[in-house]
């Protein structure tokens, strides 16, 4: 028991990492951090293979286990291909897979266990950084030491980190002066914050009757993500539509008059004024998405028509570098140019299978079609969620979350 709990325990720490904690960045300490971190990936390692064997699963299992981890490693592949002897990228090419196969079949009370672990672990540390956030706009000053982006990109245009006592860093560029800035916690962008405090609380069934939530609610506000803020409006919008009999012909006019009201109030607060600028419709869109240009759209549907192999398997990590009309690109184009449709397919087939043992079938509630909802429209902006151990803690687990709330209730007080 002890082990089994240890062992989901440091899955959702792994969880927490996979979303780009500054501790083991080459900039933060010179890299010193690393070595442990690999120590941290093999004890998970044998824990795993000790609680797969100890459970003592069917034939069929470990077969159906097999094959899973077997097209993920394919796929990484392909997705590695041109890193294959750098030993960096074998870890990462065997051990994903590994933690993936892993997550996906394990029932439905592990899956809460992972869950409910790493929600946990999210609000331990993003606490600290809501309260230097909170002292920092009353003027405090509080020491800091500056932080190199690992990020390529970040460090050509200008940007830093301050890092608050080793618990909270704030993007900002070097000559900024403002104290103030958006959010970040210990992750490498506020988008981060804001997109997993939006599905944590669609995970958590936009449910305020418990602390945690209000703490996740408060963490995402404070990032200004427009992920975090559109979630948000989705939420509030679907929440009235399940609690009360108002009809959606009334509920849309009510939504688009709150948006109008809102996109023309006079802010001058910075971060706040961003995310207002970021949401106005304009030329058929949103004026603040950031993830491809007309430019990058029309190229990569031009490198697509003309590379049909390229199409299905992707050209592969870092391609993108070759192409300088689509790099500063991120959308669901992008990550089908460097890992194929294929790559979509078996990752998408992954969450499917993952789903399903969760919720024992297709037939989904209110909450968990929300969820899902919310989950598929924010692959537009971070379609690497789809192969993400953090985002597949989030859906995969918030699924199991919004199952039976009565019984997740009395299993999360044994916990």
């Amino acid at each position: 028991m002890f082990l089994s709990k240890l062992t989901h325990w440091l899955y959702a720490c792994m969880g927490i990492i996979s979303l780009g904690i500054f501790y083991l960045w080459p900039t933060y300490l010179d890299g010193n951090l690393k070595p442990v971190y690999h120590l941290f990936l093999i004890l998970i390692f044998l824990l795993i293979i000790y609680d797969i064997f100890k459970k003592k699963h069917k034939l069929n299992f470990y077969c159906k286990y097999l094959v899973i981890f077997i097209l993920l490693i394919i796929s990484n592949v392909l997705f590695y291909r041109n890193y294959i002897t750098e030993s960096k990228f074998v870890l990462i090419i065997f051990f994903l897979p590994y933690f993936i196969a892993y997550y996906t079949f394990l029932p439905h009370k592990d899956k809460l266990h992972i869950f409910y672990f790493f929600n946990k672990l999210f609000i331990i540390i993003i606490v600290p950084s809501i309260t230097i956030w909170l002292l920092l706009a009353i003027n405090w000053n509080l020491p800091y030491t500056i932080i190199l982006p690992a990020q390529e990109g970040k460090l050509v245009s200008g940007m830093i980190y301050k890092c608050y006592f080793h618990l909270s860093i704030l993007l900002m560029h070097f000559s900024e002066t403002t104290h103030i800035t958006r959010l970040c916690g210990i992750f490498d962008e506020p988008g981060v914050v804001g997109t997993v405090c939006g599905l944590l609380l669609a995970a958590n069934g936009f449910s305020f009757t418990k602390r945690e939530n209000i703490i996740i609610f408060t963490a995402g506000i404070l990032s200004f993500s427009t992920a975090f803020y559109i979630i948000l409006m989705l939420l509030i919008f679907f929440k009235i539509l399940k609690n009360t009999k108002a009809s959606i012909i009334f509920l849309i006019p009510f939504l688009v008059l709150s948006y109008v009201i809102f996109v023309n109030l006079p802010i001058t607060f910075a971060p706040l004024k961003r995310v207002q600028n970021a949401i106005v419709i304009e030329n058929g869109g949103i004026r603040g998405n950031n993830r491809e240009s007309e430019e990058a759209k029309s190229e990569l549907n031009r490198i697509f028509k003309n590379n049909k192999f390229e199409l299905l398997w992707g050209f592969g990590y870092e391609s993108i570098k070759n192409t300088p009309q689509i790099y500063g690109s991120w959308s669901y184009r992008l990550f089908i140019y460097e890992r194929g449709l294929c790559a979509v397919f078996i990752y998408s087939l992954q969450l499917f299978i993952a789903i399903w043992y969760a919720n024992k079938n297709l037939r989904f509630n209110y909450d968990q079609r929300v969820l899902i909802f919310i989950f598929m429209l924010s692959l537009y902006q971070r379609p690497d969620a789809l192969c993400s151990i953090a985002y597949s803690i989030i859906l995969v687990g918030g699924i199991a979350n919004c199952k039976d709330k009565m019984c997740n209730t009395l299993y999360r007080k044994e916990l």
